[in-house]
């Protein structure tokens, strides 16, 4: 049973290069030393990445492992890292399970140094269980199924993340106008091939591509790859600020401009019981003020008016002109 388990979390571990490789070539080399009960295993990719790994056999049905991955190149970016894991075999009367704890160091993600990994795990019933497993500023918990139909349930929490880093981990490359601060959630559930997603981030003081905002609030729910954006916002420090709604195309992370011009903006700054409003300013140029240039008040009609009653559905504009 202790060997089939080492098994089995060795397919874990390299579970993620088949479906990522699958149609590279790769080689592979491995050592089995069964009087220093240790395992050495090398693969080997076409572009110069590698996966070096390591497995140790401690006492009763204990185990421990290193891997040490070179360049190794995802679809959505390249990584370097030196991972460990210390992992046991427990026995219950209701079936036996896998319970360890993971660590990183010397992390890079696109030659760049991320926060190191860290979290425990569970192996049971055929899924792999996380907890709280941080990673570049990301906190991980819930599961993943092993065998198909590979079913998903993560929530993923971040605060005061960097933009850059989180774009990072959807492969965009990091620019220099790319800058600010992300807070929110995001969870993911249903079938690996295609997630159902929900959350919130709020991102504040910063730019994307161009984009410069005080506070970007995006509320999301939906179907990978397009999600539908409700209740969000965007307000900017020369006064505009915008909802914003519609489909958002998750495909197309990297271009957060052409995405975003798929998408409904109406400037709605304010909304009470009794009316909405809305302000249009005029930054002018050079310089750091601000000129109202319209304002538009809608009244709402209330409930148990009269239809007739024309004040039910008052417009009001204002205009402001410098001479």
């Amino acid at each position: 049973m202790a060997k089939k388990g080492l098994v089995f979390f060795l397919w874990l571990i390299f579970f993620p290069v088949s479906l990522a490789h699958g149609e590279n070539v790769f080689n592979f080399n491995g050592v089995v030393d069964f009087s220093a009960r240790k395992i050495n295993m090398t693969l080997s990719f076409e572009n110069g990445s590698s996966i070096a790994f390591e497995g140790k056999f401690l006492a009763q049905e204990n185990f421990e492992f290193q891997t040490k991955i070179n360049h190794f190149k995802t679809p959505l970016f390249d990584i370097s890292t030196e991972l460990g894991s210390s992992f046991e075999v427990v026995r219950e009367a209701s079936g036996s399970f896998i319970r360890g704890a993971l660590a990183s160091q010397y992390s890079l993600f696109d030659y760049k140094p991320v926060d190191e990994l860290s979290g425990h795990f569970i192996i049971k019933k055929g899924r792999l269980y996380l907890y709280s497993l941080s990673w570049g500023g990301i906190i991980c918990d819930g599961y993943i199924g092993l065998f198909a139909p590979y079913e998903i349930s993560l929530s993923l929490r971040f605060s005061d993340a960097q933009l850059a880093e989180l774009l990072m981990w959807l492969g965009c490359p990091v620019e220099d106008r790319i800058f600010g601060q992300a807070s929110g959630f995001i969870e993911v559930s249903g079938m690996t091939d295609k997630p159902i997603l929900k959350g919130k981030i709020l991102a504040y003081d910063g730019s994307i591509q161009g984009l410069e905002f005080d506070q970007l609030q995006i509320n999301f729910f939906g179907s990978y790859p397009v999600v539908q954006l409700d209740n969000s916002l965007i307000a900017q420090s020369d006064g505009l600020s915008f909802n914003i709604s519609g489909d958002f195309d998750l495909s197309r992370q990297c271009d957060f401009a052409g995405a975003m011009a798929a998408v409904k903006i109406s400037p709605l700054v304010a909304e009470s019981d009794i009316h909405r409003e809305w302000t249009i300013k005029k930054k002018t140029e050079g310089s750091s003020s601000s000129s109202t240039e319209f304002k538009y008040r809608l009244r709402k009609q209330s409930e148990g008016l009269d239809s007739f009653d024309r004040e039910a559905d008052l417009l009001g504009v204002e205009r402001s002109i410098k001479f």
